[in-house]
């Protein structure tokens, strides 16, 4: 059908003069009653008919003309006002649901928002699903960068050596958010930095997020893990830079457009509670409200088996920079099972600071001594680990 329209196309084209189907009919007013007369006259009507059709075809092929390449263009007697729009409604997505936010990535020094800085800031603005800004900055941390963070990064002392300071980074940043929801992959590690740089420089801090890592486990529990690495390849999105902050960027929002494609779960940005959010103006360390272990639910749909700390059972101890809840969240987002009791099925005992006149001077707590205990008769190997070494365990996935 597509090619008797091309050449009934290229017909009226190329011989203006004979615009429409005719049958030749007897002139002879004698041959009026005749049943020639009569085959004819039906013909004639079956013509007009095919004609008016013909029109109709036609013009709508004029106005998709660049879809079937004719030969000889579009007709330039093709009225465009006299096409009749399509006023359906465009189809609906889950994005809408969302649709102004910000992506964001930060190349840092470390793992630990207590210990290290933001080295880079990446982020572009999406508003009503357009991309409407980019920001994109060196940071200088007014110290030297760890030299496996240059070999991850290649990001050196001299590039961040006449960049803005982080207050004055983050100034900027908060401006360019401007309380819109942020995405990010695996965004509690970024929304860490992101809150403690907040704190630090007397910014109010009311944080929404949404997490490509969650959404990629529930839209692709296939993937041999859920790092952002490995995602692109997997999902054969482009990955022309790994490990810096734009690029970064620009992969997690491909991501996050794909797991909305394949996903049928319902899209909400989810408030941030940040680890320096209940810290005294001071910065020094306090007690933190009890919390029961069996209130610590995993929010995330799907896990990775292949994560450290996936069904490891975990036990803390003493004073961490973040709450104790806070801590055992992170843990339980990874797949850890949180205990309150060491045990001999105790993988690991995380140990704060500790308040000597509860413990004791020699600052060693009921629970460490357990575990010390249990090693050495020989019944366990309970691993004793800082909090900087639960904090890079639990962001293990992307490392």
């Amino acid at each position: 059908m597509l090619d008797l329209f091309k050449r009934l196309f290229c017909q009226k084209q190329s011989n203006p003069l004979s615009q429409n189907i005719s049958i030749s009919s007897a002139s002879s007013s004698d041959a009026e009653d005749s049943p020639e007369a009569a085959n004819v006259k039906q013909v004639e009507k079956i013509t007009d008919i095919l004609n008016q059709e013909l029109d109709v075809n036609l013009e709508r092929i004029y106005s998709r003309q660049w879809e079937f390449d004719f030969p000889n263009g579009c007709p330039d007697n093709l009225d465009q006002e006299d096409i009749e729009p399509d006023e359906s409604p465009a189809p609906t997505t889950r994005l809408s649901q969302v649709p102004s936010y910000v992506v964001l990535d930060f190349e840092t020094t470390g793992l630990s928002p207590e210990c290290d800085c933001i080295i880079e800031i990446g982020a572009i603005k999406y508003i009503d699903g357009q991309e409407f800004g980019v920001m994109n900055t060196f940071v200088n941390p007014q110290c030297p960068i760890p030299a496996k963070i240059t070999r991850l990064t290649g990001i050196t002392d001299d590039d961040v050596s006449g960049a803005p300071t982080v207050q004055n980074a983050i100034e900027k940043l908060y401006q360019f958010i401007d309380g819109l929801p942020i995405v990010a992959h695996n965004a509690r590690f970024d929304l860490s930095f992101l809150d403690a740089a907040y704190h630090a420089i007397g910014l109010e801090s009311k944080l929404e997020y949404i997490d490509t890592l969650e959404l990629a486990r529930h839209a692709f529990p296939s993937a041999p893990n859920h790092k952002l690495s490995t995602l692109i390849r997997f999902l054969s999105i482009d990955d022309s830079q790994d490990h810096r902050a734009l690029s970064d960027v620009r992969q997690t929002h491909a991501l996050f457009c794909k797991c909305i494609a394949s996903s049928k779960k319902t899209i909400t940005p989810k408030c941030f509670h940040g680890s320096t959010q209940s810290r005294v103006a001071s910065n020094e360390y306090h007690r933190y409200p009890k919390f029961s272990p069996k209130d610590v639910i995993c929010t995330c749909d799907s896990l990775d088996k292949s994560h450290p700390l996936y069904q490891k059972r975990i036990v803390f101890t003493g004073q961490l920079s973040i709450s104790r809840q806070d801590a055992a969240q992170m843990a339980a987002d990874v797949g850890a099972i949180i205990t309150g009791a060491v045990s001999r099925k105790t993988d690991y005992l995380v140990v704060g600071t500790q308040d000597l006149a509860i413990v004791g001077k020699n600052g060693v707590s009921s629970k460490e001594k357990k575990v010390r205990e249990l090693n050495q008769l020989g019944a366990t190997h309970i691993k004793i680990i800082r909090e900087r070494e639960f904090i890079d365990l639990v962001h293990a996935v992307e490392v």
